[in-house]
């Protein structure tokens, strides 16, 4: 049988179950504003990391373009059996 209190008693539980309504709303609230907050800086720090990915392919590219005319121009003025001549590996 179902147990039948006082209305006083129903208003109250209507008035406690509406006050955590409102809270569960708020905190859903302030959850959702803390999640944009994240993905905005989560955003930024990826744009910021593919920032310095392109800067270092950019130096990474610079370095083997060096390393290339360094070795080709050290192989075209390598005479063997010149002094100083060291083979190349």
């Amino acid at each position: 049988m179902p147990r039948r209190g006082a209305p006083a008693e129903w208003e109250h539980r209507l008035l406690l179950l509406e006050q955590r309504v409102v809270t569960l709303r708020r905190s859903r609230r302030v959850l959702l504003e803390l999640l944009a907050c994240q993905e905005e800086r989560h955003a930024r720090e990826v744009a910021e990391l593919n920032r310095r990915l392109e800067h270092l392919e950019r130096q990474r590219r610079r370095l083997l373009a060096f390393i290339r005319r360094h070795a080709v121009i050290r192989v075209e003025r390598a005479r063997p059996g010149e002094a100083g001549d060291v083979p190349l590996r």
